[in-house]
């Protein structure tokens, strides 16, 4: 395993698009300059745990464990899209 953590549970890394749009250039700066610092890594280096309902699903990130609420959260991530 790598780094000591299973096959499974590796981190990807993922190579970011970039585009040669001024506006969209001028866009993703808005929103990195606006984005929570740690809500960001939260969500950038969380592992799933499981499900805790057909709703809620748990997260950890470092030693705190997360429950999410999947509703609202799909709602905004399909918004942000």
């Amino acid at each position: 395993a790598e780094g000591g953590l299973p096959r499974t549970v590796r981190k990807k890394a993922r190579a970011r698009k970039t585009s040669s749009l001024t506006s969209v250039q001028s866009l993703v700066g808005k929103c990195e300059a606006k984005a929570h610092e740690g809500l960001t890594e939260l969500v950038r280096e969380h592992v799933f745990v499981g499900c805790a309902s057909d709703m809620l699903a748990l997260v950890q990130h470092g030693t705190k464990l997360y429950m999410l609420d999947l509703p609202p959260l799909t709602r905004e991530a399909a918004y942000q899209s």
